[in-house]
Parts: structure tokens; sequence; C-alpha cells
């Protein structure tokens, strides 16, 4: 891993595993990946994100003839944090041990894309995008977010206030933190 990403151009976002950089004329393909070959990367190219493209013959290509002059090319992966039971006071001390609903969480965020992050519920099966329609360039670009954000969660009382949050995409995110709002059996 590089130094933690901070206020610089996401083009320079390094968010990838056994990858390389390009930086030139405009191209289609890069090559230089025989240490990639056979698998699928992804790419950052040009501020637009790129998932699961296949390396062949140490090169990979850009769908739909599209150019870039500065790639990040690389093995994908994924950061996630599940939290833990909510333990907080109640008016009669912990809650601990009681069922817990989490109804959303509130993530401040530094300098992140918002298009890759997702959270789920500890026990539902489905893993929910953070929506910020106006976080995507009108050119497919990802923009890197400040600020706060309110994500919904469909959560049960089961799940003891316990909720997962993973970034999939090649692109910075930093959680500076994370606030559960909740409801809690009395």
């Amino acid at each position: 891993m590089t130094t933690p990403f901070e206020y610089g151009l996401l083009e320079d976002a390094f968010q990838v595993d056994c990858g390389l950089t390009y930086s030139g004329a405009a191209v289609n393909v890069v090559s230089g990946l025989g240490h990639l070959n056979g698998q699928q990367v992804d790419v950052l190219a040009g501020g637009k994100v790129y998932r699961g493209l296949p390396v062949a013959s140490g090169q990979v290509t850009l769908p739909g003839g599209a150019t870039a002059a500065k790639w990040q090319v690389g093995l994908p992966f994924q950061s996630e944090a599940n939290t833990l039971e909510l333990d907080v006071g109640g008016q009669d001390g912990s809650i601990i041990g009681r069922r817990k609903k989490v109804a959303k969480i509130i993530l401040s965020l530094l300098e992140t894309d918002t298009t890759g992050l997702q959270v789920q519920s500890f026990l539902r099966g489905r893993w929910e995008p953070v929506r910020m329609p106006s976080i995507v360039a009108a050119d497919g670009k990802a923009k890197l977010y400040t600020g706060n954000v309110d994500v919904p969660v469909d959560d049960s009382w089961e799940g003891q206030g316990r909720v997962r949050i993973r970034h999939v995409n090649p692109t910075p995110c930093t959680i500076r933190a994370f606030t559960p709002v909740f409801d809690a059996e009395p």
C-alpha cells in the first residue's frame, strides 16, 4: 500500500494490488503487464473506473475504444469493515444483549469516491450502494467527496445493530467516522 490518499488528483490514486502506472500519450492499450497474464484487473484510466478487464499477452485494452493518458492498472481488492454490536448507554444502563435495529448510518468521508461504497445489514444479504448521483460527472468520471452522507440500512432486529461497509472501486475511500441511527428494545 502507498501512503493514504489525501487531496490529490483522482488520476494519481493508486488503489490496486500488483499494479503499474502508465503516464504518457492517450492510448487504448497498455502493455508491460506480463505478471498479470490471465488475470482480471481493475483500471482507473483518466478518472474513469473499469472493472474486471482481462489481461492477455501482457496487455489490457479499454472497452469501447476509450483512451486515457494516465492509467492505474492492477488486481482489485475490497476494503471492508464489520462493526461490532452496538453498546451505548440507555436510561437503565448498557443496551448490550438487547435487540437493536439500525435505520441509517451517517458516514463522515474524506476524499472518497462514493460510487464504489456499499453498506449491508450484518444479517441481510443485499449490499446497498451509497447513492449520491451528483458525485458522478456527466462524462462518467468519478468525483471525490468530503463531508457527511446519510445511508439508509435495511436492517432486522436480529442483527444487533451490526453493519458491513465495503469499497469495491480502484479509487480512494477514507471513512473518518461512522455514526449509527438505531432503535433498541427498552
